[in-house]
């Protein structure tokens, strides 16, 4: 039960039960009005006019109470005994304090300013706890109502409550709901209207009024103003569109600018439908407005900048090109045009695949492709066939591009004609090879004529100090024999080691496997490095140049673990299939710094004895070379079993 000092109306949506209630007081009244005429004029039994007035007390939907002077309880009926949990005959000749303290204050207050004036209370709100619910508050309407004896002497004060917690949740929880509403539509620059055709009158958000420069307001501008503030030049089309959708329910979707008070320009977007009544006729437009004014300035300045790309594209002597976020061709260069012979709106789209190489087709497909997710920069070498009908090769370098607000709007890029570049690297590389081929025959020649010549120098030189010791010498040369006959074991040891670096004859003679194995053996005895070697039982001969560029790879990593890794093992394998031979070199060291693996292939066709030696020799015979350095160093190299052509 809750009385407030001050009446608030109820909501429309209890109009029934304030109808009710107004029943219930004429009732009451007009039974008071019986009674005061019974006892003068009509004699009707008072008894029976109470008994029907508590009928209606104990069965009412709302609350009733009666206050003597005192503002003690004399009367409550069965439903105000059940909004404060006690029950009827626990209020009576009580104090309003010592029933329900947390809203004493306010029945109070209305007691006391009906007792003072005589005049009622109506529809006051009120909340606070009851016996009944102590960990809940509620909220109450009531209205207060002196109550006088036939002689006009006032008895105390009469009152009707009504329980509304659950409306005000409501009540509450929609206007939290409104306030996020015009919060997110202030955030998003959104604002909504609602017309009201046959009246002429509108409603709109705070926002809406703040998008056409104006001052909040409920009701937002009139007709006539709204039109005025549209651009001269977008007017009539504005208008339209605002006829249509009144009079031929054509949806109003449309982007036009609005000049405000203050004299700046703006871009608005408006989105509207038309509501008709029960009928068919309209009765209201509603809709939303946004300001898309960033959007438009964005749009122009992106156009501007195309303009200017597109100006000097067509100057430029490569060929660039442009794509939607699709990834089809939107735009290709004079340039592009010329060198291809097709044009623009033959290249547009796919079209420019066309001219691309048969061979290399699938390849670029796929790279594209990935791009679709990706979104990476894109560097591919392909042949294109000029007008002339001539495959050139081209370099294509791809960028992606986005708006201002990250968006993905496709790739831009430039393809440069390379051919001569690519013959040139291709001669470059034929002679490299050439020479390296030299350098291996040389490595053989030096190598066989340290074996068989100076090797058998130093062998008959070593039978002939041999033959010297059995001979007696003068005491001062019979140290000097000895010494002599070591320093010509130690030269022929060293001339076989280098005879045998320079080109192992058991490659030629015994094949890949057995070469390596001396190979490798002897480098863990000079070395102290453990070396694991695997390699397929079967392995069978290869051709004579792969034999030498495997062996050659391996010597040199293996040259390089002792030199610089630090490393106290190493592992070699060979491995085959039906299509490819492949090596591994691998090292427990320190590794390579990143600088060191930067220049790999920067270089085409660079003849060297380090990294890029190796790289070039896995090339030559259409192979890869990779080297991983992270915990050690592996080098890993793939040869085909086919040597491709050139």
């Amino acid at each position: 039960m809750a009385t407030p000092s001050e009446p608030e109306p109820l909501p429309g949506e209890d109009a029934r039960l304030r109808a009710r209630i107004a029943e219930l007081e004429e009732q009451v009244a007009s039974l008071q009005r019986s009674a005061a005429e019974a006892g003068k004029a009509m004699e009707v039994d008072s008894h029976q006019a109470i008994a029907v007035l508590h009928h209606l007390m104990d069965h009412a939907p709302v609350g009733f109470v009666f206050f003597d002077t005192d503002l003690r309880f004399q009367a409550v009926n069965q439903k105000l005994a059940e909004i404060n949990g006690l029950p009827a005959q626990d209020h009576m000749g009580r104090r309003v304090e010592d029933v329900i303290p947390d809203l004493a204050s306010r029945v109070r207050q209305a007691f006391q300013y009906v007792m003072t004036t005589g005049n009622p209370v109506l529809d006051g709100l009120a909340s606070g706890k009851t016996p009944g619910a102590p960990g809940q508050l509620r909220h109450f309407s009531a209205s207060w109502y002196p109550m006088y004896a036939p002689d006009r002497r006032l008895l105390g004060v009469g009152g009707i409550v009504t329980e509304i917690t659950e409306r005000r949740e409501i009540e509450d929880a929609l206007k939290i709901s409104q306030q996020s509403l015009e919060l997110g539509q202030s955030a998003a620059g959104i604002g909504t209207y609602d017309w009201d055709i046959a009246n002429a009158e509108g409603r709109c958000s705070e926002q809406f009024c703040r998008l056409y420069g104006l001052p909040s307001s409920d009701s937002g501008p009139s007709q006539e103003e709204w039109a005025a503030l549209i651009h001269p030049e977008d007017r009539a089309r504005v208008l339209e569109g605002a006829r249509l959708q009144m009079e031929e329910d054509v949806p109003c979707n449309t982007e036009f600018r609005v000049v405000w008070p203050d004299g700046t320009l703006h871009w608005l977007f408006t989105k509207g439908c038309l509501i008709r009544d029960a009928r068919g006729n309209p009765v209201r437009t509603v809709g939303v407005t946004m300001d898309i004014t960033e959007r438009k300035l964005a749009e122009a300045a992106l156009c501007e900048s195309e303009e200017r790309f597109r100006s000097l594209a067509d100057t430029a002597p490569v060929m660039i090109w442009t794509t939607s976020r699709d990834l089809r061709g939107d735009f290709s260069n004079r340039y592009m045009v010329n060198f291809t012979g097709l044009t623009t709106e033959e290249l547009a789209g796919d079209g420019w695949m066309t001219v691309v190489h048969p061979d290399d087709i699938e390849r670029l497909s796929n790279q594209w492709a990935d791009r679709r997710t990706s979104f990476a920069d894109l560097h591919s070498e392909f042949r294109i066939r000029r007008a002339d009908g001539e495959y050139r090769w081209v370099l294509d370098t791809a960028t992606p591009r986005f708006l201002p607000n990250g968006d993905f709007i496709g790739y831009v890029g430039i393809s440069v004609d390379i051919t001569e570049h690519k013959y040139a690297e291709q001669r470059l590389r034929e002679l490299s090879t050439a020479l390296m081929r030299m350098q291996d025959e040389e490595r053989r020649r030096i190598g066989r004529e340290l074996h068989d010549s100076t090797g058998q120098n130093l062998a008959a030189l070593k039978l002939n100090l041999s033959r010297l010791r059995r001979v007696a010498l003068p005491p001062e040369l019979e140290n000097i024999v000895p010494e002599s006959l070591a320093l010509a074991e130690r030269m022929l040891t060293e001339i076989r080691t280098l005879s045998c670096l320079l080109h192992p004859p058991l490659l030629d003679e015994l094949g890949l496997a057995s070469a390596l194995k001396t190979y490798i053996d002897g480098f863990s005895g000079r070395s102290g490095i453990p070396v694991h070697f695997e390699a397929p039982a079967g392995l069978g001969r290869l051709a004579p140049e792969l034999e030498t560029a495997i062996f050659r790879i391996i010597q040199e990593g293996l040259t390089n673990v002792h030199r610089h890794s630090g490393s106290s093992k190493c592992w070699v394998s060979i491995q085959t299939t039906a299509e490819s031979v492949s090596l591994m070199v691998r090292d427990d060291g320190n590794g390579l710094p990143a600088t060191a693996l930067q220049p790999l292939g920067d270089t085409p066709g660079l003849v060297g004895v380090g990294l890029s030696g190796m790289l070039e020799r896995a090339r030559q015979l259409g192979g890869s070379l990779t080297i991983e350095s992270d915990g050690g160093c592996a080098i890993h190299a793939v040869f085909p079993l086919a040597r491709p052509s050139m």
